[in-house]
């Protein structure tokens, strides 16, 4: 006999966590809790693209470089702050908790800074622009030397010279490896859509979809985070929704591939008054530990009001998570002797603390298996029924550049270009045109 769960209605006004190990049934769940907020404004990664494939609706948007479905979007539109280019440099370089040594990443994220700060500046500058520059070392010298602002944050790393010394090169190295493949990808489109606008709109229900095929999705995840936290920052920049109509979720499937998302700490902890919900998705909380500390981890614990917990390596810890209960154990004891009457018994009770689930049978929970943890009291043993789903959208459309092979005339027409190309000197009479 099948019964249904209820789900408390208070319980969807707030957070909500997935746990559970590949395979064990968390996509089920996500995915069955997305059918209840299907018409609600979300934006999504979609690290597989079956969110894309199987729940997109048709006037939905896209964001992904690689795919020719993609809304068009100039970074720049989303820099009116200093502020807006501290988030985005931090979503783009960010903390990694498992270095011993954290200059380089520093210096880059210092240089990154001073680059769009220039950039910001100018009339005109789109998504190649900030490519140009972060590629090109005498770009990057000529911003040292010529604006002051810009200088202060790139100086002490790049110094003022002609020539970029050894330690100076490391620095862009590191920026490049943080962020190469990611703003090559970006300098291929440009737009006018903007992440804030869409955020403050309360005509716009549209959900986005950070489009994650797993062959594009490590080049495109620095990109998601400044996405991320363009809209988690704008939104918690809003005044208190006092009549509850506003409802924005944050549905981050597999939250520790993304790496560290500043804002998603403040999300937790601050987002509920200003409508928004987080959604998210770990295998185990040593990942979660790995990208946020134990601290940022358990406070993403503690202020996800429900949790659903599948089979995990990690039934220990949640033992302990799920809590604990007193109970009252009865003994009883009987003494004989060698006459009826030395015959005696005496009966005790005692108070003993046991956890509510036990680690074992986490261990033990079949696929689809959950014990859920939410507002109501208790925690419930259930089990989903698979629900297969149709594909109503193609879950990729490439739209990566392919290589093509050099005949003879390409490279007589390259050797004539070589003859006529302007030298970085000219280049640099130019740059405020960018």
């Amino acid at each position: 006999m099948k019964t249904t769960l209820q789900f408390p209605k208070n319980a969807t006004k707030q957070h909500i966590g997935y746990i559970g190990t590949t395979g064990a049934g968390k996509t089920q769940g996500l995915m069955q809790l997305f059918d209840n907020f299907e018409d609600s404004k979300k934006i999504l990664i979609d690290v597989k693209g079956d969110y894309t494939a199987t729940r997109k609706k048709e006037d939905d948007l896209i964001f992904c470089p690689y795919d020719k479905r993609t809304i068009g979007w100039n970074i720049f539109n989303d820099i009116k702050t200093y502020l807006d280019i501290d988030n985005i440099v931090a979503a783009l370089i960010p903390d990694n908790p498992k270095t011993t040594d954290s200059y380089f990443d520093n210096a880059a994220r210092s240089v990154l800074k001073g680059i769009f700060i220039y950039l910001s500046k100018e009339e005109g500058v789109d998504n190649a622009s900030l490519w140009d520059v972060v590629t090109s070392p005498d770009l990057i010298l000529h911003i040292v030397r010529n604006d002051k602002e810009a200088c202060s944050y790139m100086e002490m790393h790049l110094g003022k010279e002609e020539e970029l010394d050894k330690q100076a090169k490391s620095v862009l190295g590191t920026m490049l490896a943080h962020i190469g493949v990611t703003l090559e990808a970006l300098s291929k489109i440009d737009g006018d859509f903007s992440f804030k606008e869409w955020t403050k709109s309360e005509k716009d229900k549209r959900s986005i979809f950070l489009l994650g095929e797993e062959s594009v999705l490590t080049s495109l995840l620095p990109l998601y985070r400044v996405a991320v936290e363009i809209v988690a920052s704008e939104l918690l920049s809003m005044p208190d929704d006092t009549t509850g109509k506003r409802e924005l979720f944050f549905w981050l499937d597999e939250l520790p591939k993304l790496k560290k998302v500043s804002k998603v700490i403040d999300l937790m902890t601050l987002a509920r008054s200003k409508g928004g919900r987080v959604i998210y998705s770990i295998q185990t909380l040593k990942q979660l530990s790995e990208v946020y500390g134990k601290e940022g981890m358990y406070t993403i614990l503690d202020t996800s009001n429900t949790l659903f917990i599948f089979r995990t390596t990690d039934a220990n810890e949640l033992e302990n998570i799920l809590g604990k209960q007193e109970v009252l154990e009865y003994s009883e004891s009987r003494t004989w002797g060698p006459h009826d009457m030395r015959d005696g018994g005496s009966h005790s009770k005692q108070k003993k603390t046991k956890p509510l689930v036990l680690a074992s049978d986490i261990q033990r929970l079949e696929n689809l298996e959950f014990y859920i943890k939410s507002i109501a009291p208790d925690i419930t043993k259930a089990k989903l029924q698979y629900i297969g789903r149709e594909e109503r959208n193609p879950k990729f459309v490439p739209n990566i550049e392919q290589i093509q092979k050099r005949s003879v005339d390409d490279e007589d027409s390259e050797a004539n270009e070589s003859e006529n190309r302007v030298s970085a000197d000219d280049f640099m009479d130019d740059i405020s045109s960018l």
